[in-house]
């Protein structure tokens, strides 16, 4: 059920969605009689592709995710301090800062500054191939082992939650995720009955001023906001149709 999860979420995303529809016309096109069927599926294609590339679409479909919760103004006095894993490691052959995508190195960095403003409380890293890593790199920089508890087990955030409770238990604790997971992550955590003060980082949306013709033109960059956000919102719903949330 995982592997199934991982394939559709995959195929689904705005990019090989996209894709996907526009092979499937050219093919029509070039080995069917049905020329109006692929016109309209290689248009769609190309389309579909400019409007999830534009800035101004990407912004509203993501912005939603990233504004339900806001890191507390004042630190609250916990014991634990939860950092979870995204992606997986690239290179093991690599330093292991480079073993770590662009949403982990933000996660690990924004919990290390966490750890060092509370003095008191311990980091639980988190997360398939990626936790240990991250467990590593902050004994690298000086934090003690003794403060560091690292669970690579997991391989979604559903697995994150319960291995988390069996150490927090029903304490209150900092959740340290991407701004645009974070609401799937607190209603997968509240559901294991823990409770998470969330701690979002990473914010993809961020304001501007004014509006520029960039705004509407397609970016790679900007299709990775569209990607972040069709994922969530698909994970959601999964979540939904199996009772985990």
């Amino acid at each position: 059920m995982f592997l199934f999860k991982k394939i559709m979420g995959a195929l689904l995303s705005p990019l090989p969605l996209c894709l996907l529809a526009g092979f499937a016309g050219l093919v029509l096109l070039w080995f069917t009689a049905r020329q109006h069927t692929g016109k309209v599926l290689v248009t769609a294609g190309i389309g579909m592709i400019f409007v999830f590339s534009c800035e101004s679409v990407a912004t509203v479909m993501l912005r939603p995710l990233e504004s339900k919760y806001s890191a507390p103004e004042t630190l609250p006095d916990v014991d634990y301090i939860v950092v979870l894993g995204g992606g997986r490691v690239v290179d093991a052959r690599f330093p292991t800062i480079s073993q770590l995508g662009s949403a982990s190195r933000t996660r690990f960095l924004e919990g290390v500054r966490i750890y060092h403003a509370i003095k008191r409380a311990e980091l639980i890293f988190t997360g398939k191939d990626i936790a240990g890593p991250m467990g590593k790199l902050a004994v690298d920089i000086g934090i003690p082992e003794a403060d560091i508890h690292v669970f690579p087990e997991p391989k979604d955030t559903k697995d994150e939650a319960r291995y988390v409770k069996e150490l927090v238990g029903r304490d209150p604790f900092l959740l340290v995720t991407s701004a645009s997971h974070m609401y799937r992550a607190v209603m997968l955590f509240e559901k294991q009955g823990t409770r998470p003060v969330p701690f979002p980082t990473g914010h993809l949306c961020k304001d501007a001023p004014g509006v520029t013709p960039g705004d509407f033109f397609p970016d790679a960059m900007v299709l990775h906001k569209a990607e972040r956000a069709v994922y969530e919102y698909l994970g959601i719903v999964w979540a939904k149709l199996r009772g985990q949330i």
